[in-house]
């Protein structure tokens, strides 16, 4: 599962901008959202704005899992692209073609979606056990999952402007993490390959 991380990690980069962008925007434009001119135009960029980011970042995770399908036979290793790529497509066509959604609504799928995250998360401590640094900071990830999640709960039950920072500040911890992510993969894979180097240049 490892070793398909580090394969793909160009996508942490790519979906970790995507979801910081995302994150932005909704923080920064929650204080428009009470305005009542303006309220409802905004509402809308930021619900087609979330379900595009969704989907796109949905259809990555499939195009990974097609091909992870063609050269592992191993079922976990595929599930963790499967699953989290359908649930990205599925949430973002939902926001997209259900028109009456609302902030409150959205911030609930976030809450499962932080639940979902937390247990892929614990799911992969065991890929981890030679690795104590990462799966260390895997254990402290799953606890901010649900932190979050709880924070979405809140948002979701409280006013549509709750509901979007709570949004807002997951994406950017999701961005952040995911970006964070792609940095320690690719260390990994550099120290990984310099180890290789100087092992080749011993043998010789």
């Amino acid at each position: 599962m490892l070793k398909q991380l580090m394969k793909h990690r160009w996508i942490c980069y790519v979906h970790g901008g995507l979801t910081l962008l995302l994150g932005l925007g909704l923080v920064g434009l929650r204080p428009m959202l009470e305005d009542r001119v303006l309220g409802t135009f905004i509402a809308v960029v930021l619900m087609l704005s979330t379900g595009f980011v969704l989907v796109a970042a949905g259809l990555l995770d499939v195009v990974i899992a097609l091909d992870v399908t063609t050269h592992e036979r191993r079922l976990r290793s595929t599930l963790m692209w499967w699953v989290p790529g359908i649930i990205g497509i599925a949430m973002g066509l939902a926001i997209l073609l259900m028109p009456h959604v609302t902030m409150c609504q959205l911030a609930m799928l976030g809450a499962a979606h932080a639940m979902v995250m937390t247990a892929f998360a614990l799911a992969m401590l065991t890929s981890l056990n030679r690795h104590f640094r990462q799966r260390n900071l895997l254990l402290v990830s799953s606890l901010l999952f649900v932190i979050f999640g709880v924070l979405l709960v809140t948002g979701a039950l409280g006013t549509e402007a709750m509901a979007t920072r709570a949004i807002g500040l997951y994406a950017l911890y999701f961005g952040a993490r995911l970006v964070f992510l792609g940095g320690q993969l690719t260390a990994e894979s550099h120290f990984s390959g310099s180890r290789f180097l100087t092992q080749e240049r011993n043998s010789c």
